[in-house]
This record gives C-alpha cells, structure tokens and sequence, in this order.
C-alpha cells in the first residue's frame, strides 16, 4: 500500500468489502444500482394489485 502511495496509485477501497480495487469499485457499483432502483420503486407508488394484475397478464392468468 505504501509503495502505491509513492507512486501516486489510488486504489478504490472500502473497508467493509475485502479485495482488490477492481472488486471494490464493481461491488460498490452493483449496491448503487440496487439502492437506485428501489428508490424509484418507493417514488413509483405501484399498488401491489396493479403489480398481480401485470403478473396475471404476463402469465395469462385469471
């Protein structure tokens, strides 16, 4: 690590995710994702029974 400070090498880390900066940044990214899309879950105020109907439809169900 110090060797990469002297060298002007920043690496991506985190300390609650063990691996290499690549793994960090592609974990971080994927958690981003997951958050992003449930915000606009919760901003979307789909009703659970429009969400069975679109099912039902999907599955051309009754």
């Amino acid at each position: 690590m110090e060797d990469a400070r002297r060298c002007n090498t920043f690496l991506k880390s985190d300390e609650r995710i063990l691996g290499d900066s690549d793994f960090v940044e592609a974990v971080l990214k994927v958690a981003n994702e997951q958050m992003e899309r449930r915000a606009a879950y919760k901003d979307s105020q789909i009703e659970l029974e429009q969400i069975a109907h679109r099912v039902a439809e999907i599955f051309k169900v009754d």
